[in-house]
């Protein structure tokens, strides 16, 4: 049976008023707080000894880790990867499978020994399976109104889906006077050739090559 208003007994006290029910290390540092008050703003709160909330695990709409924004990282283990996931507060960096590198908002490390290693798929998983299904990453910047552009695309595509003898193909886009524009294609032609295409669409696109000293 729980005691009466702000008791605290033995590390834990019961809030009758606020409806919750707080852990505590000592007397003056709490630690955890179970929130069963229907119109509170969390169900669980994990709190450092300096005061501020490091998880808040809200049952009733979201779960947010590090809400006080302290420097306080979150990290996953996998079986045999210290760090599958690690977020590091301090820097507002993430990192799997490794550290987080400076200034770069997302490391992908892989510490194997393997010759190679697919690290990043991206996979379009359609069901009508047709020649010529593209998936891309996009580049997107600011404009000077504020308003995010996609200004380059690098696409992939299958060009033949049939099973054993499919044809895939990469190309290379930028935004030209405001429309996506294809510049450059790799893909296989007639007879399973591999082929480099510059200008496939065949709009108004030079095309240069620099030496040395002579641009």
């Amino acid at each position: 049976r729980m005691p009466g208003d702000n008791v605290r007994r033995r590390g834990w006290k019961f809030d009758n008023v606020n409806g919750w029910l707080e852990v505590w290390f000592n007397d003056t540092n709490e630690v955890a707080r179970f929130d069963d008050n229907d119109t509170g703003s969390y169900g669980l709160r994990l709190i450092s000894t300096g005061g501020a909330i490091t998880h808040d695990l809200n049952t009733r709409s979201a779960v947010v880790f590090n809400e006080d924004a302290a420097d306080v990282d979150f990290r996953v283990e996998g079986d045999n990867e210290l760090n599958l996931f690690l977020l590091d507060a301090g820097a507002d960096t993430v990192a799997i499978g490794g550290a987080v590198t400076a200034d770069v908002q997302l490391t992908v490390e892989d510490d194997t020994d393997s010759t190679a290693r697919e690290l990043l798929r991206v996979y379009k998983n359609n069901a009508t399976r047709a020649d010529g299904d593209r998936a891309f990453f996009s580049f997107a910047l600011n404009d000077d109104g504020g308003v995010a552009t996609e200004a380059a695309r690098i696409s992939g595509a299958i060009n033949d889906v049939t099973d054993t003898t499919e044809d895939g193909a990469l190309f290379l886009s930028v935004l030209v006077n405001g429309t996506m524009t294809e510049l450059v294609r790799a893909e296989s032609s007639a007879g399973n050739i591999p082929i480099v295409v510059i200008n496939e669409p065949g709009g108004d696109v030079d095309f240069r090559v620099e030496a040395d000293s002579n641009a």
